[in-house]
């Protein structure tokens, strides 16, 4: 999950300044739930594939929830309010 976290990371950023956050939050908690639910049909005769896809799937949702309110606390630590241009 290391790897893929990290590369989700760098394209959560990217993707912080075209995507309003919460909305960013919301597909990151979507992501997260479906490799949770990948996950659930787990039992003893599971293959590396079974546990590596969830895996990499939850990397990529655990960066996009993260990411959104980190930006957030920072820009309100700077003194600076960050505006999408969506509106």
């Amino acid at each position: 999950m290391g790897f893929w976290s990290i590369l989700g990371g760098m394209m959560a950023e990217a993707l912080a300044k075209k995507l309003d956050l919460g909305w960013m939050t919301l597909i990151g908690l979507t992501v997260f739930s479906v490799g949770c639910f990948i996950f659930s049909n787990l039992n003893l005769d599971i293959a590396f594939g079974n546990v590596v896809i969830p895996n990499i799937i939850i990397g990529f949702g655990m960066c996009l929830i993260i990411v959104p309110p980190t930006t957030l606390i920072e820009s309100i630590e700077k003194g600076c309010i960050i505006k999408n241009d969506n509106s």
